[in-house]
């Protein structure tokens, strides 16, 4: 019951008691991390691997907490999920003990309810931002040299408790549109998991017993199950932190609106509401943090998502809010992101040079400097065929589907199965030399479903550009 009364109210109001002021910041601030690229276990060649299908948010997330679900090479379906475009800002939260009492002993505090918005008692223990309310809209990440997008599947259209999963860039390009018109899509979506690296620990401060997982999907078809998106009732929450004098001293606070992704104009009505109604006039607040990378809402916001995933917080910006923390801690955490996500990222290939994602060449040291830097290489000089051969396998298979019986299609399938097998019995020039007539049609097929070292190879060896 009292999760139903959360979700029923649209508009919600806490304060934040000074002690729990690193529930917010600190794993805001490390949201950064999503910027450099992880490289998921890769399946021995070979081998066939276990599959397993989950109907619900609630059963993926038992399976894990219980220990059922550990290997990285189980293929996973996850059968009729909602894919929305928006990802879980704890994701696995939500279904701790922890935030179970946190969301109940928060409707236990509720001190007024009127017209839809509910004020919680700043005495509360938690708040239901521990609960795992909220999410985020972030811009494409970089997952084994290929772009992808951080989203969150859901059985039953609340977006908040759905189960992180990255997309490819050709997937979300084929479903964005009627992802924004009609606020989510259906689907089966299958993939394998893979676990959160301990250098992105720090986005998980201040949580227990949260499973660090995501799926890295690979393919995505029709719902086996059919849903109606008004049935379901989609919900997603975005919150948002504030500064205001309204009890006397200067304090922080959080808000957060819960709207439908369906509906035109939900989502800019109730953000209106709560920047211009909410905290403007009824707190004359100023909002500190926000939830979305993709648009500016807020561009006064001095802790802005957009800032944060840029790594250019400012300090003196920071201490002028006046609030009792030590953000000069924050500033050193983002310095040190931005040495780890330029030396991880610095790896990616793209057009026989060294590629940057989302930050720029450094020099580190004292009296370091760098200009006009470029720096070529080969992606063959160093590759993994075992990891090659996996991703060839796997394009072969998907490209057989798409096949139109066309010679050219034929064609490369064929130069494809010789490049497997020749990157099987590490011969590198023959897997260049049959990938060397590859064209488009195939590597469109490599950059939809996320086979990055295929992509680089096949870019290298046919010298076609992105």
């Amino acid at each position: 019951m009292y999760d139903d009364a959360a979700r029923n109210a649209s508009k919600h109001f806490f304060k934040l008691p000074s002690y729990n002021l690193d529930t917010l910041i600190k794993p805001h601030a490390a949201t950064a991390l999503y910027l450099y690229s992880s490289t998921g276990e890769k399946l021995p060649i070979g081998t066939r691997p276990p599959y397993k299908v989950f109907h619900s948010n609630n059963s993926i997330w038992e399976a894990l907490h219980f220990n059922q679900l550990q290997r990285t090479d189980v293929s996973i379906t996850l059968d009729s999920f909602f894919l929305f475009e928006w990802f879980p800002r704890s994701p696995g939260l939500y279904y701790t003990p922890k935030a179970r009492e946190a969301r109940r002993e928060a409707q236990g505090r509720i001190i007024s309810s009127t017209d839809g918005i509910v004020v919680y008692d700043h005495h509360g223990k938690m708040s239901m931002l521990d609960g795992g309310v909220g999410n985020i809209r972030l811009k494409p990440i970089i997952i084994d040299g290929s772009e992808y997008y951080l989203m969150s599947a859901s059985n039953n259209g609340n977006c908040e408790e759905g189960f992180p999963v990255a997309i490819p860039v050709g997937y979300y390009n084929q479903f964005i549109d009627e992802i924004v018109s009609r606020g989510a899509v259906v689907k089966n979506i299958t993939g394998k998991l893979r676990h959160i690296p301990d250098s992105h620990e720090k986005i998980y401060d201040g949580y227990t017993d949260v499973s660090k997982v995501f799926l890295q999907v690979e393919d995505v078809k029709e719902a086996r199950h059919p849903k109606s998106r008004d049935m379901e009732d989609l919900r997603v929450s975005v919150a948002v932190s504030f500064i205001s004098n309204y009890q006397g001293d200067k304090a922080i606070y959080a808000s957060y609106v819960t709207f439908d992704p369906s509906e035109t104009g939900s989502f800019e009505r109730s953000i209106r509401w709560m920047e211009d109604d909410y905290v403007g006039k009824l707190y004359d607040g100023k909002i500190i943090t926000d939830f979305d990378q993709v648009r500016s809402h807020f561009r006064s916001a001095p802790f802005s998502l957009s800032k944060v995933m840029e790594l250019s917080l400012n300090e003196k910006q920071l201490n002028r809010l006046g609030l009792p923390y030590d953000f000069s801690r924050i500033i050193q955490t983002q310095k040190s992101f931005q040495i780890l996500i330029e030396n991880l990222n610095f790896t990616h290939m793209e057009n026989n040079k060294y590629k940057t994602v989302n930050s720029q060449v450094g020099a580190m040291g004292d009296n370091a400097h760098a200009e006009n830097f470029v720096q070529q290489s080969s992606i063959t000089d160093n590759i993994d065929l075992n990891a090659l051969a996996a991703e060839l396998t796997k394009l072969r298979q998907h490209a057989k589907q798409e096949s139109t019986d066309a010679p050219e299609h034929d064609e490369q399938i064929g130069a494809l199965a010789t490049a497997e097998s020749a990157a099987k019995k590490g011969d590198k020039s023959k897997v260049m030399s049959a990938l060397s007539t590859s064209g488009k049609w195939l590597l469109e097929i490599a950059e939809k479903i996320g086979v990055g070292l295929a992509v680089s190879v096949i870019k290298e060896a046919t010298g076609i550009k992105p």
